[in-house]
């Protein structure tokens, strides 16, 4: 392996400069790239709309909707991309799934009767002939005529809630039937409501699908292993391998530190061995895609600053300076003021209010706050 064999070598520098510009987040002046793949909104409108705004926004013209994509979390994404992202993601035996992705429920559903294709197709019938009667349903709406739809056939897909007292549908269940009855969601006065989306052509073939998102994949988040893409989609480690290698001939081997990866072979969309990250410093929220990989170790090597970064509650968000991962930071939002409060990770950073002040802006215009304030300490505890 190395330069003996033809694979390039590559520095930490080198993979984490082009992950900040294939990120577009060298303000370059449009998120494009990340709108390809998804930027996660959780808890819904708080962080999707933020992370694209710090990249420039959508591309003009090109319309973006919420989907419940990958994990069945909500994504923003290009409208137009739903066929494709229904192909790709679409699961027709829950052992695709990794379990704490697919939760006991799954499981029971494959085993039982028709197993989960039929539920997922017979919940995604139903949901778009609720969707077609009306503009915009709830969830509630479309979760009542979902269960009504799979709970005769496939009981252990509307397991009983003790809470509600009723059975509905296992929630991951519906909300990947709402990607393939090809419905988007919006919030109307603090709720999420799902609406059928405009055309956008006929789905592709599931491994054509397959194939153009793990190069999605990689040209944002490469140079990557096949767990990476496990753990991005939420499928076993060997459901991503068999992606992978359905993908092989577009992707090409590099060395990180002494472990293989794959990026793209296409020029400009791998790293280059003397690539070094851009000096900008930029106020990330949380959740952002730079986040979103699983190689958190790679991003940030010390351990204790990775778990003040990747919190099991309260995620905060995280400054990245010239590459680097450099502190966490939490707001509040004080009458018409969003507060920033900045922890960076050592006492004598390098940057500063000054350098975060564009973004904070930014920041508070997302949250409808009229102004921003910046406060950077050390012994802040976000």
């Amino acid at each position: 392996m190395g330069a003996a064999t033809g694979v390039p070598r590559l520095g930490r520098a080198a993979v984490l400069g082009h992950r900040v510009r294939a990120h577009d987040l060298d303000r370059p002046g449009g998120g494009a790239r990340v709108l390809a793949v998804g930027l996660q909104d959780h808890p819904p409108g708080r962080t999707a709309e933020p992370a694209l705004r710090l990249r420039g926004g959508p591309p003009p013209g090109r319309r973006t909707v919420l989907l419940h994509s990958l994990r069945g979390a909500l994504h923003l994404h290009d409208a137009e991309d739903a066929p494709l992202l229904a192909a790709a993601l679409r699961v027709d035996d829950a052992r695709q799934l990794q379990r704490q992705t697919a939760g006991p429920t799954l499981f029971r559903v494959q085993e039982e009767g028709p197993g989960l294709q039929r539920a997922l197709d017979r919940a995604a019938v139903a949901m778009r002939e609720a969707a077609d009667s009306s503009p915009a349903h709830t969830k509630g709406e479309l979760s009542t005529a979902a269960t009504s739809a799979v709970e005769p056939l496939i009981p252990a897909a509307a397991p009983w809630c003790a809470g509600c007292g009723v059975r509905h549908i296992d929630d991951l269940l519906f909300r990947m039937a709402t990607l393939l009855a090809g419905l988007g969601a919006s919030l109307v006065d603090g709720a999420t409501v799902y609406r059928r989306l405009p055309e956008a052509g006929e789905p592709p073939p599931a491994d054509v699908a397959r194939v153009e998102l793990v190069q999605r994949f990689l040209r944002v988040f490469g140079p990557a292993r096949p767990v990476d893409l496990a753990a991005w989609t939420g499928r076993t480690p060997a459901t991503a391998r068999s992606w992978w290698s359905t993908a092989a001939s577009a992707l090409r081997p590099v060395e990180v530190e002494g472990k293989r990866r794959w990026a793209p072979d296409t020029p400009g969309e791998a790293p280059e061995p003397g690539e070094a990250p851009p000096g900008s410093v930029r106020l990330l929220g949380p959740y952002d895609p730079f986040t979103a990989l699983a190689d958190r170790a790679f991003l940030v090597p010390d351990p204790v600053l990775r778990r003040r970064v990747w919190r099991a509650a309260g995620t905060p968000g995280t400054v990245l300076a010239r590459g680097e991962i450099a502190g966490v930071w939490r707001r509040r939002t004080r009458g018409g003021r969003l507060d920033i409060e900045v922890a960076p990770f050592g006492a004598e950073p390098g940057w500063g209010v000054a350098d975060l002040e564009d973004d904070a802006r930014l920041l508070a215009d997302c949250a409808g706050a009229s102004e921003a304030a910046v406060r950077v300490d050390a012994e802040i505890q976000p």
